[in-house]
């Protein structure tokens, strides 16, 4: 999958939209960059945070389909085919050894703590693999979601990804060309939006055949200038989140691990507040290894820009108080499971009647509308069931992508539908409810291998030389391999500022850079995630 290219494209998307809203603020186009290298750096956030801390096993050893930071993560053999199961937190992994026979045994408590889990990750997975390897796919599927377990099985590709709810869904559309051709099958749209919703594209065009309507566009559009002249610069930093497209907008996030994290961090980097609602102990990828300050690194790059409310939300007064926050906010954006927060009374309805201007932004693994209702999904059980690691594999072993693909590419969609919905806002008036399922996000990322098509990769082989590793094609170009540790302090990553240092608090901590770049300078060095709680006053005094 040419991942690295259509993440570009969707943060480009990203890009444009924000700098339409520039442009209408202040009537100067921005110019908007997109670097590749950016983007590839940028996906790999769960590499960074060891690499960075200096874990040397992390920064130079493969991890196949596990997690670097959480275990049991992998994908396991059952009697009737490959599994994926997750677990991201202890409770989950409390559940897991009550389940499979294991939780009066000395091993649980040993095993109690996921930073302990991940050093001993071979000897967790010997522990699950003998229960999966005992049972079919549907029974481990079945006993492991009663227990709110994120798994699934690994879905076929055969012309198009093959998966229930991903028909439910209508991400899998049928196009026929011209006649005497056969039917291909195309993807939907990701962008499942209430009031704008994305349109699937079924239309081929032949070439040429839109010359007349582009020349009534340019008609119509007569008056606006013939060009722009567009300089970039990359000397100089931003001054203050004042002066970026998004300033004078309020999020609410309520999110963990990734995708809301992640989304929030963008709308934060171009200029928006953004206040992370958190429980009163905190979201559980604080504790993720390795640490900083008391911290994990991996929380606070993800969490970067943003303020800290610890809440009770099932309290009155906590309730109270978020309600009153997302009055007055212009964009929420969550991913819990489906109903979680509707079972609290912050559900899509509820909240576009208190405040009708607001952008609701759901991310689940497969939607609010879906087959699945209140199933858990981890990155990697998406990637099993989209087709991409039916795509990605080795011999008959299914593989997920290095870096968490439907976490990063689903919170890039993110991004873009709540700043498409922003701009229909403008428009209309209204806010809208964005159901944004990571299944579809990586099932329409497949799309590049479906009708049997061609590999969009190229071709190239690996070869060893000088103690390391390097790509050959047939042109006898080659480039280096690089290792993660490596990456981090290649001359062009520091180059481009891809990540620092930055004073937080009484601390410095590691910041990751955006990879979208608006403007005439650098990104602003991100100030890193925000100490649980740090503006729980500033915040209420705001709101009295």
């Amino acid at each position: 999958l040419p991942l690295v290219e259509q993440l570009a494209g969707v943060y480009a998307a990203a890009g444009v939209l924000a700098a339409l809203r520039a442009r209408r603020e202040k009537s100067n186009p921005p110019f908007v960059e997109i670097a590749l290298y950016d983007v590839a750096f940028s996906a790999m956030t769960s590499f960074l945070a060891p690499a960075l801390s200096g874990e040397a096993t992390a920064a130079t050893t493969r991890v196949g389909n596990r997690h670097t930071m959480a275990a049991p993560w992998n994908v396991y053999p059952t009697q009737d085919g490959w599994l994926l199961l997750c677990a991201g937190n202890d409770e989950q992994w409390e559940r897991i050894c009550t389940l499979i026979g294991k939780y009066d045994e000395a091993i649980f408590k040993r095993l109690a703590r996921n930073a302990d889990r991940v050093f001993h990750a071979n000897e967790v997975d010997a522990m699950v693999q003998a229960w999966t390897s005992r049972h079919s796919i549907d029974e481990c599927v079945s006993k492991l979601s009663a227990q709110g377990i994120p798994c699934g099985p690994v879905a076929a590709m055969d012309r198009f990804p093959r998966e229930a709810n991903l028909k439910h869904r209508g991400m899998v559309l049928r196009h026929q060309n011209a006649e005497g051709h056969p039917s291909i099958a195309l993807p939907g749209s990701p962008f499942r939006m209430s009031r704008s919703p994305g349109k699937p594209l079924l239309r081929v065009p032949e070439p040429d055949e839109d010359r007349q309507a582009i020349i009534r566009l340019l008609n119509k559009r007569a008056g606006v200038p013939e060009a722009v002249q567009l300089v970039t610069n990359t000397s100089v930093n931003h001054a203050s989140a004042k002066n970026r497209p998004l300033a004078g907008l309020r999020v609410i996030e309520i999110g963990h691990y990734t995708t809301a994290p992640v989304a929030a961090r963008f709308l934060a980097g171009l200029g928006a507040e953004v206040i992370k609602v958190e429980p009163i102990e905190g979201e559980a990828v604080r504790r993720w290894p390795p640490s900083r300050n008391g911290q994990g690194i991996f929380f606070t790059f993800q969490n970067a820009d943003k303020r800290s409310l610890a809440l009770d939300m099932t309290s009155d007064e906590g309730g109270a108080t978020l309600r009153q926050l997302i009055a007055s906010a212009d964009v929420l954006v969550e991913n819990l499971r489906p109903g979680a927060l509707e079972r609290k009374g912050f559900g899509s309805k509820d909240m576009l009647a208190l405040n009708p201007r607001l952008v609701y932004c759901g991310i689940s693994g497969f939607g609010a509308d879906s087959i699945y209702q209140g199933r858990p999904a981890f990155d990697s059980v998406i990637q099993a069931m989209s087709g991409v690691m039916a795509i990605n594999r080795v011999g008959d072993m299914p593989l997920k992508t290095g870096p968490s693909m439907a976490d990063v590419i689903g919170a890039a969609f993110g991004l873009t539908a709540i700043l498409a919905a922003l701009e229909y806002r403008e428009t209309n008036d209204v806010g809208q409810f964005i159901d944004l399922s990571m299944q579809d996000v990586c099932a329409w990322a497949t799309q590049t291998a479906w009708n049997d098509a061609p590999s969009l990769m190229g071709g190239g082989k690996v070869i060893q030389r000088d103690g390391g590793y390097v790509l050959a094609d047939e042109k006898k170009a080659a480039v280096s391999i690089v290792s993660i540790r490596e990456v981090v302090q290649n001359e062009q990553t520091l180059a481009r500022g891809l990540w620092a240092l930055a004073p937080s608090d009484n601390a410095e901590s590691y910041v990751i850079a955006s990879p979208i770049r608006i403007g005439k300078g650098t990104m602003q060095v991100p100030r890193p995630g925000p100490a649980l709680g740090r503006d729980n006053d500033s915040i209420f005094k705001e709101l009295a």
